[in-house]
């Protein structure tokens, strides 16, 4: 008989990205159940697992996993009797019932995980219950299983970038209305690829400002022009925020333009006009 019906395992697995597969990530341990056998019996473990799914085989036993872009994870079952003898390990199939034999003795019985990279982006998971695993025989148990992954270590960080728009002519400004756009671009540079990346811009002068236009920052003199920012062809209002891409290990290169913007309801003065704008990527 088990000395306690049930163990849960439950855990946010802390792993680093690899690009490479089979790379070992973690390893852990649920506690023991122990089990007091009158004569030598076979047990069944049935597993009642949902969440999980075949990717293939990592040194000869099955990976699975919880999404197509999780890491993968092996389930591995130990039993070891109290008097010495040699025990027994083998993987879980989660699809069907497996056999286990205990001696005529106290048998002390755990699991292992062993977790993997997948080979190319991997995301973190949250924690969530994937079922159980029944052992049966003339007494039971169950092991319960909570897993989710958190990647550690990594971040994306944006490099400065500070064009300089050439001088525009007041009355071609006033004809146009805009003018003397310049191309620039913002790298982005994220440990881990395959993690959603999202930018958010604001205006660093005036943190509330939600137009278009950059409020002039110091060393402005100019008066009846602005500055605006520009992302596939388009002005940036400032606090806006919008999905870039999945991340990528190589650096990545994001475009911008800045421009001049006339300001009719001011009059137009000669001077120059300074704007900072801060970039922000979210990922996770």
């Amino acid at each position: 008989m088990p000395d306690r019906s049930s163990v849960t395992y439950a855990e946010t697995v802390p792993v680093r990205f690899v690009q490479e597969p089979d790379v070992q990530l973690h390893v852990a341990g649920s506690s023991t159940i122990n089990f007091q056998c009158d004569a030598s019996e076979d047990a069944v473990l049935r597993p009642v697992i949902s969440g999980l799914a075949y990717v293939r085989d990592i040194d000869g036993w099955p990976a699975y996993e919880m999404s197509p872009d999780s890491p993968l994870v092996q389930i591995v079952f130990n039993s070891f009797p109290d008097d010495g003898s040699e025990g027994l390990t083998g993987p879980l199939d989660p699809t069907k019932d497996g056999r286990w034999w205990f001696e005529a003795a106290g048998n002390h019985m755990h699991v292992q995980l062993f977790f993997y990279s997948r080979g190319g982006p991997m995301r973190p998971q949250v924690q969530r219950a994937l079922g159980s695993v029944q052992v049966l025989g003339s007494g039971s148990a169950e092991f319960h299983f909570e897993i989710g992954y958190a990647f550690q270590g990594t971040t994306c960080a944006l490099m400065d970038a500070s064009p300089v728009l050439d001088p525009i002519r007041a009355d071609a400004l006033d004809a146009t209305g805009t003018g003397g756009e310049k191309d620039f671009i913002v790298q982005m540079d994220c440990g881990v690829p395959g993690r959603p990346v999202s930018l958010e811009i604001h205006d660093a002068s005036d943190r509330s400002n939600s137009s278009d236009i950059l409020a002039p920052a110091a060393g402005s003199s100019a008066q009846g022009v602005g500055l605006q920012v520009l992302h596939n062809g388009l002005p940036l209002p400032m606090g806006r925020v919008w999905a870039h891409t999945d991340s990528t290990v190589a650096s990545e290169r994001i475009p911008f333009t800045a421009r001049y913007i006339r300001l009719a309801s001011e009059p137009l003065r000669a001077g120059d006009i300074v704007g900072q704008a801060v970039l922000v990527a979210n990922y996770y």
